[in-house]
């Protein structure tokens, strides 16, 4: 019989803890916001997670990572918020786990999560540069951002050329919150319908090319597609988007201020089915323009212009309604944004933002909302 030296028995022992060691991280984001609008607050309230009143806990947000060894972490995200009724909403919105480093550069990732649909999809309320979400993301992929239970296969590679290409399959996570008397958003039943609701198959690919350390662009083109919300009809909906980013370091790859220019577009296909049976199916398009300006990290200023098409197809003269109803909306969006580092733990992050609304419904509606947004940021 072998016996082990000390010091083998040491290394062994050593290697088994950092295989089974936990490097991890938790934080927690809470966001109060104050408005002040000349219409109603529904008509502009798109996303569930937009302010919904005059005075809205708007999020508070518990995430944890952890990293068990450099091939595999796990990630879970809670989120509860008050909606315009006052009452109280928690969601479990991300909980999965990624293997990295798998062979050919592949990463796989299981659970549930947020897909990688555009720049924005993946992002939780911190990651957002404006008080509300961006018109595309809410009206047309949905009022929650598009999230599946299932899983992932992500290639990476490339250095100066940095690429990735991704393909998923899971279900739809449920609609997570409830709207009293129908209200809530400002949007109709059939709008809800037209969202993805059930197994869906997405496609993306994100190209980064970083020629120096002062300038770097991103190109990301997704796809999905799956069921929706008519329901005994098997209609689908999808969506392709298509978005690139410009980031410019006056400084270098450290510098303090920086540039960034985005621009995105939606566009998507919903097969409908009406009251009476009558099927179709209608195309929208919309469109982002962003552009955020870093003086320093306290102070960041940006501009957003969003724009969705309306549609108005399948109407039922004997039930008086359409299949599929969406009003066209503009928005023009300008964010101060103040960021105070008070620890290495804590940080308190604060918005000022105004928004105007052009909503085309029988008439034009113009709308003014102004917004007041404090961020409190923990992590330990």
């Amino acid at each position: 019989m072998k016996i082990l030296s000390k010091k083998h028995l040491l290394c062994s022992l050593a290697c088994a803890g950092s295989v089974f060691a936990v490097d991890s991280t938790i934080r927690a984001y809470t966001f109060t916001t104050f408005g002040e609008t000349d219409g109603d607050f529904d008509e502009v309230r798109n996303h569930n997670h937009d302010p919904s009143d005059e005075q809205a806990f708007q999020s508070l947000e518990l995430e944890w990572q952890a990293e068990w060894n450099s091939y595999i972490k796990t990630f879970a995200a809670l989120n509860g918020l008050t909606d315009d009724s006052d009452s109280s909403e928690t969601e479990l919105e991300e909980a999965y786990v990624t293997f990295s480093k798998l062979p050919f550069n592949l990463e796989a990732r299981f659970g549930r999560f947020f897909n990688r649909l555009d720049s924005y999809n993946h992002l939780h309320n911190h990651g957002w540069d404006f008080v509300d979400a961006n018109l595309g993301n809410a009206l047309l992929v949905g009022e929650e951002s598009l999230g599946t239970n299932g899983g992932e296969i992500t290639w990476i590679g490339g250095d100066v050329w940095q690429k990735a290409f991704n393909i998923g399959f899971g279900e739809v996570n449920e609609h997570g919150h409830e709207e009293p008397g129908g209200g809530g958003h400002g949007h109709s039943d059939s709008a809800e319908n037209a969202f993805l609701s059930d197994d869906v198959l997405s496609l993306s690919t994100l190209v980064k090319w970083s020629p120096n350390d002062y300038n770097s662009h991103q190109f990301n083109l997704s796809f999905v597609t799956g069921a929706n919300g008519y329901e005994g009809g098997d209609r689908d909906t999808q969506i392709i988007t298509a978005d690139y980013s410009y980031l410019l370091k006056p400084g270098g790859f450290s510098s303090e201020n920086q540039l960034r220019l985005e621009a995105s577009v939606f566009r998507r296909n919903t097969e409908w089915l009406g009251e009476s049976g009558q099927l179709g199916d209608s195309n929208q398009v919309g469109f982002r323009l962003a552009a955020l300006y870093q003086f320093n990290p306290k102070w960041k200023v940006g501009f957003r212009y969003g724009q969705v098409d309306g549609a108005k197809d399948g109407f039922d003269t004997v039930h008086n309604e359409y299949a599929l109803e969406v009003l066209e909306r503009d928005r023009y969006s300008l964010v101060v944004e103040r960021n105070i580092n008070v620890s290495k733990h804590l940080n308190i992050n604060l918005k000022a933002q105004y928004n105007h609304d052009v909503i085309e419904e029988d008439s034009t509606h113009e709308q003014n909302t102004g917004w007041l947004q404090t961020g409190i940021h923990f992590t330990y």
